[in-house]
């Protein structure tokens, strides 16, 4: 036997061990799952990467069933019954790496944000501070912000009556004006210019493709975008570009910033957030929870109808005022109603995901200690039992 060949065969022993070792990996082995996602991380990358993931996993919910794994240290449950375990206050399960795609890139390194942030001590730290700004007597001083934009939104599509409108299109619009007015006191003017405004909504969404895709497995980041040569080398191919535009996101809430310190407002000047604490908020969740709320209430007639009436029967009573203020629509019953069961029916997050700690026998069914664990909002409802059909 020749010396490359005793290399070859070393070389092909090993793998085989590795891949048998995190196959039948202690904790893990017994749980159902496709046999890929058993040794490589390469499954998810590829259903997130198609924009299809949460669809697959719940096919592989209905397969496997409560419990699957989805990567060689990757657990995905769909019971609920399970969240104050994994997710409750006292939960020894920590955020997993994957939200190291969210801090932000600072001279001094990386920072972690309020969103971030993994450790629990650091997390109740930043938070402590800025609570008050997210506290509901604060968010009802801003509802004049909120009116004004509502007012802008009506009024343009009034104007468009009887043409074909992307919907989907002015409520991010909306969204992001609204999210500017209430933090920096200064809307951005999307719906004024009907347009995306400096492409900061095309830069906020290509980032979060790569942070979805990556996110999967984090440690490729530090060869990716996390790594200098490599983010000088896309910048020269403007479709790859299009991804890693955190810069620029931090450069446009400088810029915000900066217009807010120098007083340069264009709404009404209340307390707003940046007087609470120094900090942005992003716009897509808004956006994503007021696109589910449309786009379920068209596909459902019966659900439209029902609500209108809700809404003119309380007009006519004098129960409305012009605009709708929240603490009356806290009183429509079918409104909350609605609100409530599109955001199940399309969760803004579709899987969280919480990274083992070493006190992993404490979950009812055995898992791997540092292994990571994803709750799939969407599976519960997806479920016969959840709603059954009629025979």
């Amino acid at each position: 036997m020749t010396y490359w060949q005793l290399i070859g065969g070393a070389l092909l022993l090993s793998t085989a061990l590795y891949f048998t070792s995190v196959r039948f990996r202690p904790g893990l082995r017994n749980i159902p799952g496709p046999f890929l996602a058993s040794l490589s991380d390469a499954d998810r990358i590829w259903s997130c990467a198609t924009g299809l993931q949460m669809k697959y996993h719940l096919k592989l919910h209905e397969r496997y069933g409560s419990l699957v794994r989805i990567g060689p240290k990757h657990i995905s449950f769909s019971d609920s019954s399970l969240i104050p375990q994994i997710y409750g206050i006292t939960s020894k399960f920590w955020k997993s790496d994957f939200y190291k795609m969210f801090d932000i890139k600072a001279p001094g390194g990386q920072v972690p944000t309020v969103f971030s942030v993994r450790d629990e001590n650091r997390h109740r730290g930043i938070k402590r501070p800025i609570a008050g700004a997210y506290s509901m007597s604060t968010m009802k001083e801003l509802e004049p912000m909120n009116d004004a934009c509502s007012a802008i939104l009506l009024r343009k599509l009034d104007g468009m009556v009887g043409q074909d409108v992307d919907l989907g299109k002015w409520v991010h619009w909306y969204a992001f004006d609204v999210i500017t007015s209430i933090t920096f006191s200064n809307r951005m003017g999307f719906m004024e210019q009907e347009k995306d405004v400096q492409n900061i909504i095309a830069a906020i969404e290509g980032r979060l493709v790569y942070n979805s895709i990556v996110g999967q497995a984090p440690y490729l980041h530090k060869y990716l975008f996390g790594n200098a040569f490599v983010t000088w080398l896309v910048s020269f191919i403007p479709a790859l570009a299009a991804l890693n535009s955190s810069r620029y996101i931090v450069a446009f809430a400088a810029q915000n910033l900066q217009r807010y310190q120098n007083k340069e407002f264009n709404t009404v000047h209340l307390q707003d957030m940046l007087d609470r604490f120094k900090s942005f908020a992003g716009s897509d969740t808004t956006a994503a929870s007021l696109r589910a709320i449309f786009y379920y209430l068209c596909r459902n007639t019966e659900a439209h109808k029902t609500l209108l009436a809700e809404v003119d029967e309380a007009d006519a009573k004098g129960e409305l005022s012009d605009p709708v203020t929240f603490a009356e629509s806290q009183n429509l019953r079918y409104f909350q109603a609605v609100i409530k069961e599109a955001l199940s029916m399309s969760p803004t997050k579709q899987s969280y995901a919480s990274s083992n700690s070493d006190n992993s026998q404490e979950c009812t069914q055995p898992s791997a200690s540092s292994s990571n664990v994803s709750f799939r909002p969407a599976a519960p409802k997806s479920r016969a039992s959840t709603y059954p059909r009629e025979q």
